[in-house]
């Protein structure tokens, strides 16, 4: 079980489903480096690291919550790689490409609203106009205002009447 501590700095990196997967790739490599040469440790190993993934180990570092003993450190890496397989995974739809503020809004909103930590797959359709296309455990809604301007389209004389409108 990964330590309180450790979930937070963790979260606060991991917002969708491309950070968990750059993350757990991260992992694997620094995993498969420090097990190649012996004499390796994590911190040795960084080279090759996504500049999130490095940073976040720096912010583990600077808050004491990194181990100094390579065997410590593949320790914390695989707990980190169990919390990530834990996350439970929300796919958006979007009519726009979201910014980082906007998403650390919405994975607080999930984590403080719902029993399990999320990590959100994020997709952007131009095609819904506003609102949100949901998926979450199975689960589908879709909170889009794209239907109802399809429904506008095809009521008898809507279009008739902005046509005239447009005279």
């Amino acid at each position: 079980m990964i330590e309180a501590k450790i979930e937070r700095v963790v979260a606060s990196y991991l917002l969708t489903q491309e950070d968990k997967i750059i993350f757990a790739e991260n992992i694997k490599t620094l995993e498969n480096e420090v097990f190649r040469k012996s004499s390796a440790s994590v911190e040795t190993e960084t080279a090759s690291l996504d500049p999130a993934f490095y940073e976040f180990l720096e912010k583990l570092k600077e808050d004491g919550l990194f181990p100094l003993t390579a065997g410590e450190q593949l320790s914390l890496l695989k707990e980190i790689e169990a919390y990530l397989n834990s996350l439970t995974l929300v796919r958006l739809t979007l009519a726009f490409k979201p910014r980082r503020d906007f998403l650390v809004k919405l994975v607080s909103f999930f984590n403080q609203n719902g029993a399990r930590k999320v990590v959100l797959d994020i997709y952007s359709r131009a095609e819904i106009v506003a609102g949100v296309v949901l998926e979450y455990q199975g689960n589908y809604r879709d909170y889009s205002i794209a239907h109802d301007l399809d429904n506008l389209s095809t009521e008898e004389g809507f279009m008739a009447g902005l046509l005239n409108q447009a005279k």
